[in-house]
């Protein structure tokens, strides 16, 4: 039996603490060998946890610092791609501070990826939203043992972002309605990027992704788990629109943003959090829960980790009570920005050339269609002349073939297909 894949996780996260105490250790305790995280400017509390965080888990956590009020998810996750080569992982797992990966029978996510075939660039797997408790502490381990109520989502809800706001805001519409969209899995390769959020790979060539099947692989993701993180999130709307990304990227994000800037954000939240005592919901639509224990019996160790390790001021405001634990600092590099970058435009532009031999044959079609034709009849003959094979010999019939290859009019779109050098 061949052994385990090397499996590292990044993770991006702003002011996510003590979320990130949990969503982490439950990646290192089950999924993979390493995480790589970058700080996004994160307040004292993300901070302190993080420092003793690290020194949890030594050697298998490493925090980068980026001290940018900007936010470009892609390209951060581009950097992060590169800088976790040094790790020489061979599957590569972004995950958000509010998803917990589960598996079959609590099977790690190292024996999932070491049957998936070498064909597969990537394997995609269901993310699947969690509801919460309107009285809800992030900080209680104990409060994360209550997460047994999964919604139920249309899948024909299909309706453009600024439509599903809209409807969302008049009542009419539930949020845990809306799928969330499924995600990717990349196996370490140069020339493949993420996409926004890991839902899709980036590429210049096809690649082959696994489909997993939902009850082997998936995400417990909880966008809306608690008031407080309701305001993180209304935030973080107002870095995109500032930024300059429209509702078509994180339109979750953004809608939560207008409802804070509008005072409705009390009663958005009650309208999908469960009442304290009981799975009924609040005021207004209601989403549509079942009972699923998978979340609560896979966080069970995890729990009992953070709660032996960590003391209630440190989880909940990232206080370190006893002297501080040494924090491994790392700094991304100009050089591994650069590499990123240049990785990036290495694709850009091999699309571009692709585009412009397409442009220079459709040209001259267009401008040539007699001389075109003939060249194509042309080529045709020489095909045929290759499968003469009791009147040529192998050496002329060679010699044809190689000049048909030469006169091929798909010998273009062939180069367009090839990944860069």
């Amino acid at each position: 039996m061949d052994a385990f894949p090397k499996v590292v996780g990044l993770i991006q996260a702003k002011d996510d603490w003590p979320l990130l105490a949990f969503s982490v250790s439950h990646a290192l305790l089950n999924h993979v060998d390493e995480v790589l995280l970058l700080n996004h400017g994160g307040n004292d509390a993300m901070s302190g946890g993080l420092a003793k965080l690290a020194g949890l888990w030594p050697g298998r956590l490493a925090v980068l610092d980026l001290d940018d009020p900007a936010f470009f998810q892609e390209a951060a996750s581009s950097v992060l791609l590169e800088a976790c080569q040094s790790s020489s992982p061979d599957w590569i797992y972004a995950f958000d501070a509010d998803e917990f990966l589960l598996t079959r029978d609590r099977r790690p996510l190292k024996a999932v990826l070491r049957a998936v075939d070498p064909a597969h660039s990537a394997i995609r797997y269901q993310v699947q939203n969690w509801v919460s408790f309107q009285d809800f502490d992030d900080a209680a381990p104990e409060a994360y043992a209550r997460l047994r109520f999964r919604s139920e989502p249309n899948l024909l809800c299909n309706a453009p972002p600024k439509a599903l706001i809209a409807e969302i805001r008049s009542g009419a519409r539930n949020y845990y309605d809306v799928p969330f969209g499924s995600k990717v899995i990349l196996r370490n390769r140069k020339d493949v990027w993420l996409s926004a959020g890991a839902h899709d790979l980036k590429s210049v060539e096809q690649l082959s992704v696994l489909e997993t099947d939902c009850n082997d692989v998936r995400a417990a993701h909880f966008p809306l788990l608690s008031r407080d993180r309701l305001r993180l999130r209304a935030q973080q709307g107002e870095r995109l629109a500032k930024d300059g990304f429209g509702i078509s990227h994180g339109w979750q994000s953004h809608l939560i943003y207008d409802l804070w800037k509008e005072g409705e954000l009390d009663g958005f939240w009650r309208r999908h959090a469960l009442s304290i005592n009981a799975a009924d919901l609040g005021d207004g639509a209601q989403p549509k829960v079942v009972e699923d224990e998978a979340f609560v019996r896979s966080i069970e160790p995890t729990l009992s980790l953070v709660k032996n390790e960590f003391g209630a001021a440190m989880i909940r405001d990232g206080q370190i009570s006893s002297p501080p634990v040494a924090r491994r600092d790392s700094r991304i590099e100009l050089r591994t920005a650069i590499r990123s970058v240049r990785r990036i435009q290495s694709v850009a532009e091999e699309k571009i050339a692709s585009h412009e031999r397409m442009s220079k044959q459709l040209a001259k079609a267009r401008n040539r269609p007699i001389s075109v034709f003939w060249n194509l009849i042309y080529f045709r003959l020489l095909v045929f002349a290759t499968r003469l094979r009791f009147l040529l010999s192998d050496r002329v019939r060679m010699r044809i073939a190689q000049s048909a290859q030469k006169r091929d009019p798909n010998r273009s779109l062939a180069a367009t297909n090839s990944p860069p050098g």
